[in-house]
């Protein structure tokens, strides 16, 4: 045994003793995890409904349809309501563990560079949430998942995007007119230069209608004058609901 397997055995040591005394479950099925599994055991993650849409024509890239071209969208998996594979969305947002996000957020960002999808991006901008709103929560999930992406990506995470206005919960606004009412004028952008002739990519935790980030896509046309504009999220619902 060499000098850095030395070192590392106090580590490990304490890695066993924590395990053993806070077994980590698998978020989705509850199970123990193995050694060296994080967030989802290897059933789980095996069955995980991907679906890595990275096209320029998925259901994911119609939805988006608005004023502002979409370059490409990719989305890590169908999202339900009541699936177990959810939990890995509202553990985080819900249960006060936003580090989830950034490590799932980090797998599927890994999962997708070898498709391309990265190619000749500039910058990360996470969909921001209303100071008050984050108050509350004490994050942003968005933020952490922006995180995950670029430690598998390589692309900075920007912060020109602002929530200026609260606005209900898309989930609780009625139908898609409902949605595009509930967010218009809820977003600014600051530093608008930075951005121009960018390729963009924007971070949301689920698409559902496509609203926020259609008003967000036509914000960053409008004032920023960006090269390109790309969407990435971990949930999409494949029938708006």
């Amino acid at each position: 045994m060499d000098f850095r397997s030395w070192k590392q055995l106090p580590a490990k040591a304490v890695r066993s003793v924590l395990d053993f005394a806070f077994p980590q479950v698998c978020e989705v099925c509850g199970c123990s995890l193995g050694y060296g599994e994080t967030v989802m055991c290897a059933r789980c993650r095996r069955e995980i409904p991907r679906i890595l849409l990275s096209g320029d024509n998925t259901p994911m890239h119609r939805r988006l349809i608005c004023s502002t071209p979409l370059c490409r969208a990719a989305a890590y998996f169908r999202y339900y309501s009541g699936d177990p594979y959810t939990a890995l969305v509202l553990n985080s947002k819900y249960g006060s563990r936003p580090e989830l996000m950034r490590q799932v957020g980090c797998e599927f960002a890994r999962e997708l560079a070898p498709t391309g999808f990265f190619r000749g991006m500039d910058v990360i901008l996470p969909v921001p949430m209303h100071w008050l709103k984050r108050l509350r929560r004490g994050f942003n999930q968005t933020d952490y998942l922006a995180e995950g992406v670029s430690r598998s990506s390589g692309l900075p995470v920007g912060d020109n995007l602002v929530a200026c206005r609260r606005h209900r919960s898309q989930t609780r606004s009625g139908g898609m007119a409902g949605r595009a009412a509930n967010v218009r004028g809820a977003f600014a952008l600051r530093r608008a230069n930075q951005l121009e002739g960018c390729h963009v990519l924007l971070v949301d935790d689920v698409v559902t209608t496509g609203s926020t980030l259609c008003s967000i896509m036509d914000l960053l046309k409008s004032q920023a004058s960006p090269a390109s504009i790309s969407v990435l999220s971990l949930g999409f619902v494949p029938e708006t609901i």
